[in-house]
């Protein structure tokens, strides 16, 4: 699913406001991606605008074949009852060296077995890996490590976003 160039104004700025982190006509151009992201983040009144441009089998559409990570399970389980779609469990993503659901083992994974000469150079490595992978997956693994650090520290991340942080550090008098 795409929307059709030149994109509308409207479409511009709620692409901005769900996909804060990338440029609209970018957002605009990965339909699915886009919708994902409205469907969590967009308030009703953007969710309004977009349905001027698209139909509900749209909406259907991204929840059956939802992309992993975006989707919080309060989203999730609103759209699937707006859309009187039984619900399924919440796409997840699988990690490395985990066994995937079905069972057997993750046959496509990297086992390669580095060796470092120094700190610097691991450190130089793993840089240029995280700046290979797109930036909504760099957010979604931030997100993903603040969540399991509230979860080490005992808070149950039960909020829509989490607004605090993990340690408070003192700052001395000016």
């Amino acid at each position: 699913m795409s929307f059709k160039k030149p994109y509308p104004e409207e479409l511009l700025r709620v692409a901005r406001k769900v996909v804060w982190y990338d440029r609209p006509e970018e957002t605009l151009s990965d339909g699915k991606n886009f919708m994902a992201h409205l469907m969590v983040y967009g308030s009703p009144a953007d969710v309004e605008v977009v349905e001027r441009y698209v139909g509900e089998e749209e909406f259907r559409a991204v929840l059956e074949q939802a992309p992993a990570g975006v989707f919080t399970p309060a989203a999730w389980e609103r759209w699937h009852a707006r859309l009187g779609m039984p619900q399924r469990e919440l796409p997840r993503r699988e990690l490395p060296g985990e066994d995937p659901p079905g069972g057997g083992k993750n046959e496509g994974l990297d086992k390669t077995i580095r060796k470092y000469t120094n700190f610097d150079e691991m450190k130089a490595d793993e840089y240029r890996y995280w700046q290979s992978r797109p930036v909504h997956e760099r957010i979604a693994a931030v997100s993903e490590l603040t969540e399991e650090g509230y979860k080490l520290k005992g808070f149950k991340p039960d909020a829509f976003r989490l607004h605090r942080t993990l340690v408070h550090f003192e700052r001395p008098p000016r």
